[in-house]
């Protein structure tokens, strides 16, 4: 599985996500930015964008995605798949 395929595994309507307000708005951005939509309008919840997904080495938002993951029952990509894909 490849960034763009874990990012949207996370569907609209999904209630099991959608209900943390910081994931969430995380989700979205990750969505826009992987079809070319930047915008610098974003509140506190997304400060780091995609680092947020722990795709740079930074242990918070790893803990942050992984424990998400665990919650929601979803795989994420390993550091090799999104090095392959990029």
């Amino acid at each position: 599985m490849n960034f763009t395929q874990f990012i949207g595994s996370f569907k609209t309507g999904d209630a099991s996500w959608e209900e943390s307000p910081v994931l969430f708005e995380r989700i979205h951005i990750a969505k826009n930015i992987i079809k070319g939509i930047y915008s610098n309008k974003r509140t506190i919840k997304a400060p780091e964008y995609l680092t947020d997904f722990g795709l740079r080495k930074t242990d918070s938002p790893r803990i942050f995605i992984k424990e998400y993951c665990k919650k929601l029952d979803k795989q994420m990509p390993s550091v090799l798949e999104v090095k392959k894909n990029s």
